[in-house]
């Protein structure tokens, strides 16, 4: 049985037309005048499986080994969490609010009895 959901037939004519444009291998010729190697060269390298098997001889198992260890102490170079709490002010800060709100009430009955019948009052009876 066919598995395929799409078939080439089913494709609408602009899409077919980019699979046909993309079909074959890119256009690396355009890039050999700036390789050394000469002519043919990136289009070589692109379709060569065994490219990226070669082992570079400067590079050795070791120097990879290392690498990756500095690149994990580096990644997890994390400060400690510090383990005090910070001290918060909550309750100065309400003391001092308190205080505030005396003061506003001491100063607000001082005017309200010098001015019981005006009306501008601060009571709010």
């Amino acid at each position: 049985m066919d598995q395929n959901l799409v078939t080439q037939g089913d494709l609408p004519r602009f899409v077919m037309d980019s699979y046909e444009e993309c079909r074959g291998p890119p256009r690396l010729f355009l890039l050999d005048k700036f390789d050394v190697a000469g002519a043919g060269a990136c289009l070589k390298r692109y379709t060569d499986p065994s490219f990226f098997k070669v082992e570079n001889p400067e590079i050795t198992g070791t120097d990879v080994q290392r690498e990756k260890k500095i690149r994990k102490a580096k990644s997890f170079n994390l400060k400690p969490a510090v383990t005090t709490r910070p001290s918060i002010q909550g309750p100065k800060t309400n003391l001092k609010l308190a205080a505030i709100l005396e003061k506003a009430n001491a100063i607000r009955q001082a005017l309200a009895g010098s001015d019981e019948d005006d009306e501008d009052s601060w009571s709010d009876s």
